[in-house]
């Protein structure tokens, strides 16, 4: 992020604080740990602003866990970052396939080294609260490498430090789409494997990959929901990035919202509709709207 966005986002809490009673903040990317320093500059700001209104601060933040050091963990803690959600694609040798970086440190060794050291933290007492969502990716052809770290989650994780949601891999419009196959999930392989994974990890509350649960409302429903991106860009959607229909405006410097004519309606007509499917999701409703 600017300066420039990053003051915009300071100013924008400034204007809010006295009226909210609840903040809730989530840091996602890309790898928003890359700019740790943004996170604790406008953490701190909401900490000052919590003193001086009292109102209650839920934070959190998306991270491939490579960068989640013990100095991390305790600084964002205090600041009021309590949950992560951090996601495996199996265990070492298929995740540092899908996710390749080049350098001796490989990606699955470091990042579940943090994942221990939060559960240690938890333990010990060093951190009181805080909880780790694991999300673990069911592709076609790693069901063999999540029961293995299925089992390591069981042996070495404390169920009340963490939980964990089984996710099947989907084509969203990436350039690399066509390179793998998703899961069909409903195919009777696909309920079979998660029945066994579910089977291992019963007491870390796994979750459907495909139910949201009877009566779920997606945030960006929400009429106080906005998703800020790195260049000021305004957003309700935190997945469909590329579409035109989720840039809404632009967030000034001031702290106020620029946005653009017709754009936020489609995302909210929900809220009048109550159809659950729009409400679950609105993005199927707003693809196909036209004003």
């Amino acid at each position: 992020m600017s300066e420039e966005v990053v003051e915009g986002v300071k100013n924008l809490l400034t204007m809010r604080a006295p009226d909210l009673s609840l903040l809730n903040m989530s840091w996602f990317g890309g790898e928003p740990l890359l700019t740790k320093d943004i996170l604790i500059d406008v953490l701190s700001h909401v900490q000052k602003l919590r003193e001086e209104y009292g109102f209650r601060l839920i934070s959190s933040a998306t991270t491939n866990g490579y960068f989640l050091d013990e100095e991390t963990f305790l600084v964002l803690g205090d600041l009021g970052v309590t949950d992560y959600q951090i996601s495996f694609d199996g265990v070492r040798e298929f995740h540092n396939v899908m996710r390749f970086i080049n350098h001796p440190d490989r990606s699955f060794d470091k990042i579940w080294a943090n994942v221990l050291l939060f559960n240690q933290l938890r333990k010990e007492g060093r951190l009181t609260n805080g909880k780790i969502l694991l999300r673990l990716h069911l592709h076609a052809e790693n069901h063999a490498s999540l029961l293995e770290l299925s089992a390591l989650i069981k042996k070495h994780l404390e169920p009340a430090f963490f939980s964990v949601l089984l996710k099947n891999i989907a084509h969203l419009g990436g350039e690399q789409d066509h390179t793998f196959e998703t899961v069909d999930h409903t195919s009777q392989t696909s309920a079979q494997r998660h029945r066994e994974l579910t089977h291992i990890l019963q007491d870390f509350q796994p979750t459907d990959p495909n139910d949201e649960g009877a009566g779920y409302v997606c945030y960006a429903t929400m009429l106080n929901s906005f998703a800020i991106r790195s260049d000021g860009r305004l957003a309700k959607c935190t997945v469909a990035l590329n579409s035109a229909k989720n840039q809404i405006g632009r967030l000034t410097k001031e702290g106020h919202f620029s946005f653009e004519e017709g754009k936020v309606t489609p995302w909210i007509r929900a809220l009048q509709t109550l159809d659950k499917q729009t409400v679950a999701c609105p993005l199927s409703f707003v693809e196909h709207y036209a004003a």
